[in-house]
């Protein structure tokens, strides 16, 4: 019965989901995994044992083989951090649950009117309560369910939301081949920030990881917004309208692992349309790297990314097997 009520509520999120731009709670664009970070931000198939990437696929939870606690800290652009904390046990054999907060701190910013007259500063914040479910199917397939409860204040407004995570995996050991596909942030606003109800960034997600089996590297091929083709959704440098061509990478983000020993790996990722958005950047725009040490019951990761011209983001995760 679990089996049959997860796969149901997965086709209901894909056929349900929208293809409207989002202009709220976008912070949740931002993944809570470095390793995810480090792939260009955008990876729904790595089969890590760090319990931080089931928040970017619920299914994912089923490579955390124990009962584990996760740090994770950004410093995300200018002033602004991000902190996360999970919690994740397994239940009998073919069954896991998490439960996580995430937190990012938008810090103080100067208010002014249209004729920038002070009106002193203000403060932002966002925050997620969250928890997650994952299921066995079978030895090669697991699926999970995220529900999340998002709050965010800007000045003197607030807003909440309920949303939810939808994610399968398919996972050939002998092959090195894991493909998966997600729904993420499935839901709606329940108290707006004014009047108007706007949309949340639901995002319709495919991935494939391919592990090579003569090479201690894997490749990862990440699809991000596939129920959003919509080419004014996407920015333009030049201010013209995106080819087909364009459209399409702006939907590819590229990933490698380079495995080094059993405990250490080196991550590499290109996003195109981070790249884009930050036209004007000739350095490290869409570009990431990362690395990840494993040792007995301890875990740690660190990625570097620019998600702004003028700076960039470090990402650092540490969990625990208790």
């Amino acid at each position: 019965m679990k089996r049959y009520s997860v796969l149901l509520l997965f086709l209901i999120g894909v056929f349900g989901i929208s293809s409207k731009a989002s202009t709220v709670f976008d912070y949740l664009r931002i993944a809570s995994s470095a390793h995810i970070n480090a792939l260009g931000g955008q990876n729904i198939s790595i089969t890590d044992p760090d319990p931080l990437t089931s928040h970017s696929n619920p299914a994912l939870l089923a490579f955390s083989p124990t009962r584990s606690v996760a740090l994770c800290y950004m410093n995300y652009v200018g002033k602004s951090n991000a902190a996360a904390v999970h919690f994740s046990d397994i239940v009998k054999d073919r069954s896991a649950y998490s439960a996580w907060i995430q937190y990012l701190d938008w810090g103080t910013m100067k208010s002014t009117s249209e004729l920038n007259q002070d009106y002193g500063t203000f403060h932002a914040m966002d925050m997620t309560i969250a928890g997650g479910y994952n299921y066995l199917f079978f030895t090669e397939l697991s699926g999970g369910v995220n529900g999340k409860v998002l709050y965010s204040r800007l000045a003197g407004y607030s807003s909440v939301a309920l949303c939810v995570d939808l994610g399968l995996n398919y996972w050939n050991k002998d092959k090195g081949i894991s493909a998966s596909l997600a729904v993420q942030n499935l839901g709606g606003q329940i108290k707006p920030f004014i009047d108007n109800y706007e949309k949340l960034p639901a995002n319709l997600v495919a991935g494939i990881t391919w592990k090579m089996q003569h090479a201690p590297i894997s490749l990862s091929v990440t699809m991000p917004y596939l129920n959003n083709w919509n080419r004014s959704s996407f920015y333009s440098p030049d201010g013209k309208t995106l080819s087909f061509g364009q459209l399409f990478t702006r939907h590819l983000v590229l990933g490698m692992d380079i495995t080094l020993s059993d405990s250490f790996y080196i991550a590499l990722g290109y996003n195109q349309r981070t790249r884009a958005e930050l036209a004007g950047s000739k350095g490290l725009g869409g570009l990431s790297i990362g690395t990840g040490l494993e040792l007995n019951r301890l875990s740690v990761a660190l990625s570097f990314c620019q998600y702004q011209i003028s700076t960039s983001s470090l990402m650092i995760n540490f969990a625990f097997n208790l």
